[in-house]
C-alpha cells in the first residue's frame, strides 16, 4: 500500500511539473499578416495555438486560403507552414469576421500569416513589407 501511495504522489508531482512547463511556454510575440483577411484580435488557446478573430478588410468578396508559419528570433522558419482550416477555401463577405485557430511550432517568436496559399515570404522580405508604407493596406502586425 505504501508503494502504491508513493507512486501516486510521484505521478501527481510529475503531472504538475508538466503543467508548469506548459503554462510558462513563451510563444510568439507578434502575428504579422499579409492580405485582405487579417486578425482583429487573438487569444491564447493552448500551448501551441491562438484563437484569432479574422476579418475581411476588402470591400468585396474574398476567397481565403490562409496559411501561417512561425519564425524564430534569427528569422529562420520553424517547422513548416500550417493551414488555417477555418479559412481554407472559404469565401468571406466584406467586413465579415470569423474565429480561426492558428497553430505554430514550439520555438516560434513571430507568426506570419497570408490569405493566399503558398505565398509566405522569407523573413527578410516580410520585414521589408511591414515597413513599406505602400503595403499598409494589406499588412498588419498584432502583438500577442
Amino acid at each position: 500500500m505504501r508503494a502504491f501511495r508513493s507512486l501516486c504522489i510521484a505521478i501527481v508531482l510529475f503531472s504538475l511539473a508538466g503543467c508548469d512547463q506548459l503554462a510558462s511556454m513563451a510563444g510568439p510575440s507578434e502575428l504579422v499578416s499579409f492580405g485582405y483577411v487579417r486578425p482583429v484580435s487573438c487569444e491564447r488557446r493552448g500551448p501551441i495555438s491562438y484563437n484569432c478573430v479574422m476579418r475581411n478588410y476588402l470591400n468585396g468578396l474574398r476567397e481565403a486560403n490562409m496559411e501561417c508559419a512561425g519564425f524564430d528570433t534569427q528569422g529562420r522558419m520553424v517547422g513548416s507552414s500550417k493551414r488555417v482550416h477555418a479559412l481554407w477555401g472559404t469565401t468571406m463577405q466584406p467586413s465579415e469576421e470569423r474565429i480561426a485557430t492558428v497553430f505554430y511550432e514550439e520555438g516560434a517568436a513571430t507568426l506570419v500569416c497570408v490569405d493566399v496559399r503558398d505565398s509566405i515570404p522569407p523573413y527578410s522580405r516580410m520585414r521589408e513589407l511591414v515597413s513599406d508604407p505602400k503595403a499598409k493596406d494589406i499588412t498588419s502586425v498584432l502583438s500577442l
